[in-house]
């Protein structure tokens, strides 16, 4: 078995930032619609910067995985950095090879904390 699809299974059998987050400054919801994947992503923002982050999902494992190596990913950078986190840099992250439809799994959690930083602060 290759080196990256154990570090995904991994990942998922032990998803890190799993769960709510107490006193989040935004929750957001997002779906897959041709899956039926969801998440909660929760953020903690502390002068511009990620604090914190999490997630609660019903989603494949892909999904799984990308949410946790997402949160953990963007823990202590700048919300503007983030913003300019690309579908490119998620899949190069996760670091396996996903078929089309997979893709749309990985970025759900990509989707809505870009959904999530739009409607921060308005």
């Amino acid at each position: 078995m290759d080196i990256y699809r154990e570090e995904f299974l991994e990942v998922f059998k032990n998803p890190m930032n799993e769960g709510k987050l107490n006193n989040p400054s935004i929750v957001e919801h997002g779906v897959n619609e041709a899956c039926g994947d969801e998440m909660d992503l929760y953020l903690k923002i502390e002068n511009g910067i990620v604090v914190d982050a999490s997630f609660t999902a019903k989603a494949c494992s892909v999904g799984t995985v990308s949410s946790a190596l997402l949160t953990d990913e963007i823990k202590g950078k700048k919300v503007s950095e983030i913003k300019k986190f690309s579908k490119e840099d998620l899949l190069k992250l996760i670091g396996v090879n996903l078929t089309t439809s997979r893709i749309k799994c990985a970025t759900l959690p990509l989707e809505t904390l870009h959904k999530s930083l739009e409607n921060y602060g308005k």
